[in-house]
């Protein structure tokens, strides 16, 4: 069943961070995606996303171009904050 309204989805990962800690990072700002790999580690291996998986999220046929532009700028905001918290550790040792 594919619907004229169905919305898009969106598969991204961002380069040296496990998706599963911007997943969390997220969850704590109230934006809701998934992480991971989908049941799909072979799909993730053919995409390069097999080390760390990919950030999955979508779009209904209600978002609005609002919320999208937040959830740019709270990707954003949870990255450099990753970036910052991983500098600050001696040697890389730490979270990622």
């Amino acid at each position: 069943y594919m619907s004229e309204y169905a919305g898009p989805c969106l598969l991204f990962n961002v380069n040296g961070i496990p998706s599963t800690l911007i997943d969390d990072k997220l969850t704590e700002r109230g934006v809701c995606i998934r992480s991971g790999f989908h049941c799909a580690p072979l799909a993730h291996k053919s995409l390069g996303t097999g080390e760390y998986g990919a950030i999955r999220c979508s779009f209904g046929i209600y978002t609005n171009e609002s919320e999208i532009n937040t959830f740019i700028k709270v990707l954003k905001d949870v990255v450099n904050e990753i970036k910052r918290d991983k500098e600050a550790y001696v040697g890389g040792i730490g979270i990622i």
